[in-house]
């Protein structure tokens, strides 16, 4: 979490200076955007994009999370995947109402794979501490 937070430091660092680099005191509401984007990813996790800026530390100790963390986790993770798939059809049940998809290009979802497992596992365990500090 301690270094999820520094990310979001490092993150938010990248955002201002490049905002300031390409558009100077263009843009405010593109630059509103950003910082509200970066608000979302300080209470729900983007694992992915954390995972992919980690240093060698990071990922040996995200390594054994993942190792240790569904063993943890095995009573709770039926609810979950059963919580994910009804979020999922219910998804499915609006793109086939307000968009008026044919049925062969709609896929329904009957388990998720690892990719998703590990990504919600993952942002489960660093929701907190991540708030901003006032």
């Amino acid at each position: 979490k301690a270094e999820y937070q520094i990310f979001l430091k490092r993150q938010k660092a990248e955002l201002l200076s490049n905002h300031f680099r390409y558009h100077r005191s263009f843009a405010p509401f593109e630059l509103e955007k950003q910082l509200l984007k970066h608000q979302l990813n300080q209470l729900w996790p983007d694992y992915f994009s954390f995972k992919k800026a980690m240093d060698l530390p990071t990922q040996a100790a995200d390594e054994y999370l993942l190792k240790r963390l569904p063993d943890s986790l095995i009573d709770g993770e039926d609810l979950l995947k059963k919580r994910v798939l009804d979020f999922h059809s219910f998804q499915l049940q609006l793109m086939k109402k307000y968009h008026s998809l044919p049925d062969n290009m709609i896929q329904e979802k009957s388990d998720w794979s690892a990719d998703e497992r590990q990504h919600f596992l993952m942002t489960l365990a660093l929701i907190g501490n991540c708030y901003p500090q006032k």
